[in-house]
């Protein structure tokens, strides 16, 4: 990790050596939790336990046996941290369909009534969800000045995920726990632990900030970090199925009220339409059959001269 030559930086603020801070980073977001970022300017960190990948190595036990050739033995169970570990997952990856579907659900009917179209609110659609774009130095500059006035932060890490078959993500636990009996007082060792995953999640092309607090932050179940969205936030994609698609067989037509609640809260201007869904482009492509560098098959040649001779 390189740390920062501010004196009290060095201490507290520290980042992966293979990031570019002026590459784009991408995050879906639930319109159930929007409002709280974009209107009350709430970053929200969460425990990575909490997150669905058992292989999440905070708090996860291992027990450590050492032993000399004197045959003393002891042993010890470590479970990854001495800190109140918070993060948050966003990806170098724009909108891709794979986890455009897993992080945003589209609703088109009323759970009361199947047969009801329901109009747009956040409620409603609590399972949809938008996509923001910032740049790893925006999110790091945004998260220090937020941590500022956090009483309990210790450490800001910015990681880039990396990814590895299971038995060589078990050797980078042991190594990371082979640092000592205290390896959890250790901010870099904890960092490191919520720096790999297995390769079966390597499309998702992770960074992560990862957040380290004493223990005044115990009873904590989320970090909500205060900023100033309009700085923070470069676009917004508002999911490219609306006005395209179908849901249950309903038609989802309410792309302008979900862009006019955008509006109502300021951030029209940030709103970027995506074409991942988009009406194929018109390709044109120039066949000169008597060109050098023309490599069609003979036959394939005598077809096209057939053609051209139809339409003399």
């Amino acid at each position: 990790m390189n740390q920062e030559t501010n004196t009290a930086a060095i201490i507290r603020y520290r980042h992966d050596p293979q990031l570019d801070f002026d590459t784009p980073i991408y995050r879906f977001v639930p319109w159930r939790w929007l409002e709280d970022l974009l209107v009350d300017g709430n970053l929200t960190l969460v425990r990575p336990e909490s997150w669905d990948d058992p292989y999440e190595l905070i708090h996860h036990p291992i027990q450590v046996r050492v032993t000399d050739k004197h045959g003393t033995q002891a042993q010890k169970v470590l479970d990854g941290s001495d800190f109140q570990v918070f993060s948050q997952s966003w990806t170098t990856k724009s909108m891709a369909d794979t986890m455009l579907r897993a992080y945003s659900r589209l609703t088109a009917k009323n759970p009361e009534n199947d047969t009801e179209h329901l109009a747009f609110t956040p409620t409603h659609h609590a399972t949809e969800a938008i996509q923001i774009s910032t740049t790893i130095g925006k999110l790091q500059a945004a998260l220090r000045v937020g941590l500022e006035n956090t009483a309990p932060f210790e450490f800001l890490y910015m990681i880039k995920v990396a990814y590895m078959p299971e038995e060589d993500l078990a050797q980078r636990v042991v190594s990371t726990y082979a640092h000592g009996p205290d390896t959890g007082k250790d901010p870099d060792c904890v960092a490191s632990l919520l720096s790999v995953k297995r390769d079966a999640y390597e499309a998702e092309n992770e960074v992560r900030p990862i957040v380290l607090l004493n223990d005044a932050a115990k009873d904590l179940s989320l970090l909500k970090i205060k900023i100033k969205p309009q700085f923070l936030i470069d676009s917004i994609s508002i999911d490219p199925r609306i006005g395209s698609h179908k849901i249950a067989g309903s038609h989802i037509h309410d792309y302008g009220q979900r862009y006019a609640l955008l509006e109502k809260w300021g951030f029209a201007s940030k709103v970027k339409k995506s074409h991942l869904y988009s009406v194929s482009p018109f390709f044109d492509a120039l066949l000169d059959l008597d060109a050098p560098d023309c490599n069609l098959s003979e036959q394939s040649k005598a077809r096209w001269r057939a053609f051209l001779a139809q339409h003399q």
